[in-house]
């Protein structure tokens, strides 16, 4: 019966489709050295392994790879582990983890998954869609300070380029603390003190790059997150996870309104239109856009439409179908204002009690 995908001292860097499937056996799939060799992996999916416990250890037979404490699969684009019911971590190990390509990442199924890496670093500065369990999805960045964190130059690289990314692209960025207090990063005392204090008697690369990356670690600090402390480290991953359903409502809440089966001649409206709604300015104003006819002419076909295309160039956005109708029904506008204020907030425990009166629970 297969426990592992090869001896740990089989190296794979040729590599670039790793796929796993129905290996019940196994129990890790890999050494930290073979994954060390990894340098070409684009994809890897992993899938139905019901006894694997962990994707990389360093535990198995022969693996005494003490060369570094990262573990970097600088190549990989995509990532899916799923129906895996034993899984607890992708690695338990002493390493630090580094997905510099990383696109996607996918992790479903893994009812016993604690944490995804057990040091707590998690480096992958190009994720741009992360899904659990079917459930969510998300396109902006997180990162993980912990007590170690300023010890890797290419986490601190990768730190500058996360806040690059936030000050060009308007991308959300949340810090979580692990095992080490916002103020020991933002006064950068303690492991972090001593970290930096070793850049400065190193190579003269590091040194040019020391002022960025003290730089960076307070603008972190600074930044909205989570810090774990002494409490349960499950009752913030659902913290973080009901967070990001609600960025998800505010990024991707919509379904593109149903316009017509053949909306023949909309795009000569959106000429008319355009300038109207002045997209892109950077003016503030407050418009009211007006659209009449008699009835059936496709007054209302004509604003989804419009709808569907300028929704997502506004922080919020709602479309009320049917005002007057609704209206004229029993708590009509309370309806009505419940829907907008959902549709603009995202806040599925918001309750409207009356057009006065509003309350989260």
């Amino acid at each position: 019966m297969l426990k592992n995908l090869v001896p740990s001292s089989i190296s794979f860097q040729n590599l670039e489709i790793l796929t796993i499937s129905e290996c019940h056996g196994m129990l890790n799939l890999m050494s930290s050295q073979t994954a060390k060799s990894m340098n070409r992996l684009k994809e890897m999916k992993i899938s139905d392994c019901q006894r694997l416990t962990e994707i990389i250890s360093d535990k198995l037979e022969g693996d005494h790879d003490t060369e570094s404490s990262e573990i970097v699969l600088s190549g990989l684009k995509s990532l899916e582990i799923y129906m895996l019911p034993s899984l607890t971590s992708f690695n338990l190990g002493k390493y630090m983890m580094g997905f510099p390509e990383l696109e996607s990442l996918v992790v479903s199924g893994c009812s016993e998954m604690q944490c995804f890496s057990v040091h707590g670093i998690i480096s992958t500065p190009k994720l741009n869609e992360l899904r659990l369990d079917g459930n969510w999805r998300i396109r902006d960045i997180h990162y993980y300070l912990s007590e170690n964190y300023a010890s890797s130059a290419r986490c601190l690289d990768e730190l500058v380029e996360i806040l690059e990314c936030r000050k060009s692209f308007g991308r959300l960025v949340w810090p979580v603390f692990l095992g080490v207090k916002p103020s020991e990063v933002i006064n950068q005392t303690g492991n972090f003190e001593k970290a930096l204090a070793e850049y400065q008697g190193s190579s003269d690369r590091k040194k040019e790059k020391l002022a960025k990356w003290k730089d960076a670690l307070t603008q972190a600090s600074n930044l909205s997150g989570w810090h774990l402390g002494d409490g349960y480290e499950s009752l913030l991953i659902q913290r973080i996870v009901e967070a990001a359903e609600a960025a998800l409502r505010k990024i991707n809440r919509r379904v593109p309104l149903h316009v017509a089966k053949y909306p023949v001649g909309i795009e000569d409206r959106f000429v008319e239109s355009e300038p109207l709604i002045d997209v892109g300015t950077g003016k503030n104003d407050v418009k009211f856009i007006g659209i009449y006819g008699i009835g059936g002419v496709g007054k209302t076909t004509i604003a989804k439409a419009l709808f569907n295309k300028f929704a997502d160039e506004f922080e919020g956005s709602s479309f009320l179908a049917n005002v007057i109708e609704t209206s004229k029904q029993n708590l009509g506008f309370v309806q009505l204002q419940g829907k907008l204020l959902f549709d603009m907030l995202g806040d599925k425990n918001l309750k409207v009690g009356n057009v006065i009166e509003v309350s989260i629970s």
